[in-house]
């Protein structure tokens, strides 16, 4: 049975996990529904180890969201090598992947589960694999897991893109 933690406690857990981890880059991988809090989880817990030195940005953007989320490769992606993903990640202390879907056996169309991608081009595998819900809105994700994250305070985000 795996556990079931609450956003801060998974948060404290990740966060000393990376931290006492010889491997770098570490990479992981967050599952779940839209709106569980797996944007929230990645931000706090990379944006917490940027704060200790290690290198974990994904992009510099001057809005304050996304900044650390690494996005799942799929076949519509264009042309995925070892070196295109190499780059990603190993420029990187730590990775989170981002991943909308409960179960992992099931990604979106254009999507393939990080732990697939990095096998086939990196020949290496996923250092931590989470899945996140909202027990309020949706069932626990699907698949094997490090752990679980119950989240019920989530909630649906809504984006207002007034400067396009």
């Amino acid at each position: 049975m795996v556990e079931v933690l609450d956003m801060k406690t998974a948060i404290e857990r990740t966060i000393a996990l990376v931290t006492a981890s010889k491997v770098r880059p570490f990479i992981g991988s967050v599952f779940g529904v839209p709106d569980s809090g797996k944007s929230y989880f990645i931000d706090y817990v990379l944006g917490s180890l940027e704060a200790q030195g290690l290198w974990t940005r994904q992009r510099w953007i001057k809005e304050n969201w996304n900044k650390y989320e690494m996005f799942a490769h799929g076949p519509n992606h264009g042309n995925i090598t070892r070196y295109s993903i190499g780059s990603q990640v190993f420029t990187r202390d730590a990775v989170l992947y981002h991943c909308p879907w409960p179960d992992r056996s099931k990604p979106w169309e254009q999507y393939e589960d990080p732990e697939i991608t990095l096998r086939k081009h990196l020949d290496r595998g996923l250092d931590l694999i989470v899945g996140a819900f909202n027990s309020r809105r949706s069932l626990e994700p699907v698949g094997n897991f490090d752990f679980l994250i119950s989240n019920p305070k989530s909630s649906e985000k809504h984006f207002m893109l007034d400067s396009w």
